[in-house]
């Protein structure tokens, strides 16, 4: 998983016409280079294209986004990986992770409808985000004794259906209806003994045949 956009915009060295300011020449776009990560430039690209008491017009800060747009859209055609904007973090998957999130969706809640599916995929990413469990979508999905697909290997089986990647691409984009879980259940599929984990859980709520919980 690339939490860090390795792809590093050049944006050239801008010099700043205090007298007009909001006009772009070739004269203020030359100077030393500046380099900002395409990740940062959407949190910092005020602090990006100025420094000091130096004054950054709204149209440079616009330029660097617009070049970070850019090379971040390139980034993604060429290497196949996808963006997650999920609560405040804003990250890349690799195609390897995304055919395993939509897989694992699938195997866990292929019968479900739409919101149902979004929701197993947003316990995946609630679990790649928290401290208690492994940082990227395989390493959570492949953990021993959490996804019984992963376990038994249906994963690799699963029928895959269009609502599932339409799911998995909602998730991504940002739409939690999870509210925290960090666990999923089909009661009604367990034996009594293995319910016991969930019941020391805090209960959140059930949708369709899942109940979920956090800790």
């Amino acid at each position: 998983m690339f939490k860090k956009l390795s792809t590093v915009i050049i944006i050239a060295g801008i010099v700043f016409c205090l007298v007009k300011p909001q006009t772009v020449n070739a004269a203020m776009l030359e100077g030393a280079e500046k380099l900002v990560t395409a990740d940062s430039v959407w949190n910092e690209a005020f602090d990006s294209v100025y420094s000091g008491n130096i004054f950054a017009s709204d149209l440079l800060i616009q330029l660097a986004i617009t070049e970070a747009e850019a090379l971040e859209k390139q980034y993604l055609e060429e290497t196949g990986s996808h963006l997650v904007t999920y609560g405040d973090k804003r990250f890349y998957i690799t195609a390897e992770e995304y055919d395993m999130l939509v897989r694992i969706v699938s195997a866990e809640a292929g019968t479900e409808d739409l919101k149902g599916r979004v929701l197993v995929a947003n316990v995946v990413l609630n679990r790649v985000l928290s401290d208690e469990f492994a940082n990227s979508i395989i390493d959570v999905i492949f953990e021993p004794d959490q996804f019984a697909p992963a376990s038994s290997g249906s994963i690799y089986t699963t029928k895959i259906k269009q609502l599932t990647y339409d799911a998995v691409d909602i998730a991504i984009s940002g739409t939690d209806y999870s509210e925290g879980a960090l666990y999923f259940v089909q009661r009604s599929a367990c034996k009594p003994e293995a319910l016991v984990f969930f019941d020391s859980l805090e209960y959140l709520f059930d949708h369709g045949v899942h109940t979920f919980y956090k800790e």
